[in-house]
């Protein structure tokens, strides 16, 4: 979840909160949705009518509700009327946000900061001289949180913003550069190796990354940020990692452990000065709300400090005991559990420690509790509950005993949307956790199978209703276990279960085609043709799902021989669904290639066949897919009438993003037919069911439709505003014109920038290329206009 910062403050829409650094600044929900509404579309002009309809739909509020929520915003903000920083007073009309917005996807920490203030402050300062810096040191030192607490100091110096990419889920170093992609929102796109293509992206904006747990890609993420430095002059990175990534121009930073108390110390107060201590009281206090430190109870929280080195993830394990041993008892246990481990153990002084810590506190977990604790560490992302039980097979009251797990720090509760509960483990502990796991052969296959077949259910589950009205929340859903799902993957090929490795490429295959995960979805159903021979449905399925995503890769050679072949063992299958799928997409592969004439009637065959399988979607698509290649061949009417159908279809059902291509295709044949008005509401009825979904690919296609259709009707500054909009947001997913559509918007933008003048079209395209994706969407669908300039001459 991206939140969005200006100044000192951010919004985390997930929590709906103002932040003011480490504080919560209160707002009343209504208030919060008013200052939310007003940042989502920065320097523009917000009616008043405009704000009581989006944050009052369905009750009569009067203007002077407005005013208290814009008055409760300055009180929060420290704004003033006259001068003002962030809300602007338009007078009689609406609010303009003037602030200098930037956004982030930077984690939400989950408890209060203790000490680290030097060192943030220190950081901070070698980032304005180092464009690449790694923050280094063992697991459970705090490399991470003080990445985030450094992120969220700096985050007003890049226009940009700040995003966070944590690299530990990844098992194959592959999928690095698709790791920043999915951060960043970029798609894969035809003919283009994701590393340049994000080079290319990166090339001209100001941001930063920060890369967290490098050290088990190493090589590939120092290859990747030493590639994205080259090309983009504005980027820095902030890594974490174990050692240093050792790439050129690489400034290494140690994180140090907390500050522990000397020897002497012998008073309450000497000893919080010291940050483990207070670190110590602030968790145990967390454990135990009676707990205080005291003259009784110093000497042993001091040498507990003192005998795990000041690491904080040792700290924090030792002080969640506190609910049920005293501190004397933690510190005796610990002398004893920290004095052996370390004595037998190879590794650094400070990972002994902390992996010492680790056991000793496993240890004292009971039976169940124990195999629970292991058993959660094949979750390599966050889990939900019902996960955990599915995995943990054989424990009872699983639920129960995550929530002891969580009292004792060795899990992580996360709230998210709706209230519910997910769970996660450190990763120092997770791979602790892990590593016992697999001592155990019998144990660990048994976990490893219900791992692989819960989120095979999920996908099956969710493929079913993807591509329907539900598609939305289907694609957060996957989003949300996408670490898992591709853990899954990975390890059933590992194991040679490709039956249900295959299974689940294919119930994954729409997912990566929507989010534009081309590359790594190929990498996993290639894999699975190897091993699935025959001509058995779970083959063509997975012929299916390469063959679109190396066509949308623009791969038109290996998209050909895979569709035929499925479209062979389909039409002596029953699986119509997935024959008629791969006929109306090779009829796409064909027109690509231009051989529209030979993909005729592939695609009359696709629309046949998708009639009889009762699956709406599918007859929609293929539909679409016809009438674009009708478009092609010139044959307007025909185009129409299967164009329009489609559209009827998509309607019924709900489905905006099916709806999307033909409504665009419908606009194109009323604009050269001369309908430009027919064309423009087509197109807006294409953007508004559009604008929810979170897709700006689809977006920017229709904006520059849009842009061209203005064009012709004289409204060159509209015009131009858009075609700067929509290049913004294909610059945003690494998207290009496609090449089918490039003659229209070539003869549109040049027609554009004479009318307008050389220097005006620049402006006017500026302003556009500065649109987020929402004020983008309403300034095409004419919701408010911006000040138009003094005409110049071309």
């Amino acid at each position: 979840m991206a939140h969005v910062t200006f100044g000192p403050f951010w919004l985390d829409s997930k929590d709906r909160r103002l932040h003011h650094g480490p504080d919560v600044v209160p707002l009343r929900p209504k208030t919060f949705a008013v200052l939310e509404y007003l940042v989502a579309q920065p320097g523009h002009l917000i009616t008043k009518d405009q704000l009581l309809s989006a944050i009052w739909p369905d009750t009569v509020v009067t203007d002077a509700v407005l005013k208290v929520c814009i008055r409760e915003i300055r009180d929060a903000l420290g704004d003033a009327v006259e001068s003002p920083r962030y809300i602007q007073t338009a007078h009689r009309l609406g609010y303009r946000f003037v602030g200098h917005v930037s956004t982030t996807n930077l984690p939400t920490a989950v408890s209060r900061l203790i000490g680290r203030r030097s060192e943030i402050a220190e950081v901070a300062g070698e980032l304005r001289l180092a464009r690449l810096l790694t923050l280094t040191g063992p697991g459970g030192s705090g490399k991470s949180r003080l990445a985030i607490e450094v992120a969220a100091a700096v985050r007003d110096r890049f226009e940009h913003g700040i995003w966070w990419i944590n690299l530990a889920p990844l098992s194959d170093d592959r999928f690095v550069p698709q790791a920043v992609a999915v951060a960043l929102g970029i798609r894969d796109q035809p003919g283009e190796l994701l590393t340049p293509l994000l080079s290319r992206v990166l090339a001209s904006r100001e941001l930063l990354l920060v890369i967290d747990n490098c050290e088990h890609v190493i090589g590939a993420a120092a290859s990747l940020i030493q590639s994205l430095l080259h090309h983009a002059p504005r980027l820095r990175v902030l890594a974490t990692s174990r050692e240093p990534l050792r790439a050129d121009g690489e400034r290494i930073r140690v994180v140090p452990p907390l500050s522990v108390p000397s020897a002497h110390i012998s008073t309450v107060e000497e000893a919080l000065e010291c940050e483990a201590v207070t670190l110590f009281e602030d968790r145990a206090r967390a454990a135990l709300s009676s707990f205080s430190l005291s003259s009784s109870t110093c000497a042993a929280v001091v040498d507990i400090c003192r005998r795990l080195d000041g690491m904080p993830l040792a700290i924090e394990l030792a002080a969640a005991r506190v609910a049920g041993l005293s501190v004397e008892q933690i510190a005796s246990r610990l002398h004893d559990g920290v004095s052996v481990l370390s004595a037998r153990r190879a590794e650094q002084p400070r990972h002994q420690t902390l992996h010492a810590a680790i056991e000793w506190s496993e240890n004292l977990l009971t039976d169940e509790e124990r195999r629970v604790f292991r058993s959660v560490s094949v979750f390599v992302g966050s889990f939900t509950p019902e996960a955990a039980e599915y995995v943990a097979t054989g424990c009872a009251n699983v639920p129960d005993v995550i929530a002891r797990l969580v009292d004792k720090s060795l899990v992580v509760p996360e709230r998210v949307a709706g209230g519910a509960w997910r769970y996660r483990l450190l990763e120092t502990i997770r791979q602790y956790a892990h590593e016992k796991l697999l001592q155990d052969d019998e144990r660990a296959s048994a976990v490893l199978v219900r791992h692989a077949e819960f989120y095979l259910r999920l996908a099956e589950g969710v493929d079913s209703r993807i591509n329907t009205s539900t598609r939305p929340a289907c694609l957060a859903t996957l989003a949300r276990e996408h670490s898992d799902l591709r853990a899954a993957l990975a390890r059933t090929m590992r194991r040679g279960d490709f039956t249900r490795a295959s299974r689940l490429a294919s119930a994954l295959f729409w997912f990566w085609f929507h989010r534009g995960l081309w590359r790594e979805g190929r990498t996993f159903l290639q894999a699975s043709i190897e091993h699935e021979t025959g001509s058995s449905v779970r083959r063509a399925r997975v012929l299916l799902g390469d063959g679109v995503l190396a066509w949308a890769e623009g791969d038109h050679a290996t998209a050909a021989a895979r569709l035929d072949e499925c479209i062979t063992i389909g039409r002596s299958g029953d699986d119509g669904t997935t024959t008629a799928h791969a006929l109306h997409f090779l009829a796409m592969v064909r027109l690509a290639e231009g051989q529209a004439m030979a993909g005729r009637p592939l695609a009359e065959e696709g629309v046949r066949k998708a009639r009889t399988t009762g699956d709406a979607f599918c007859l929609t698509v293929a539909l679409a897919s016809y009438g674009v290649l009708l478009m092609a061949l010139g044959d307007l009417d025909e185009a129409r009438a299967s164009l329009e159908e489609s559209v009827e279809r998509g309607r019924a059902d709900g489905d905006a993003w099916a709806m999307a291509l033909p409504l665009r295709n419908l606009a194109i044949i009323a604009s050269r037919s001369g309908a430009h008005e027919r064309a423009r509401v087509l197109l807006e009825e294409s953007l508004r069911g559009l604008r929810d979904l979170g897709e700006k690919w689809f977006l920017s296609r229709s904006i520059e439709t849009l842009a061209e259709v203005l064009s012709l009707q004289g409204d060159h500054a509209r015009a131009a505003r858009l075609f700067g909009s929509a290049e913004g947001l294909r610059e945003a997913v690494g998207a290009s014109v496609l090449a089918f559509y490039r003659a229209d918007y070539d003869e549109a933008f040049a027609r554009t920038r004479t009318s307008l003048g050389a220097a005006m079209f620049d402006r006017c395209w500026r302003e556009g290329r500065a649109f987020t994706p929402g004020s983008a969407v309403a300034f095409a669908l004419n919701e408010f206009r911006v000040p138009e300039h003094p005409a110049s001459s071309p």
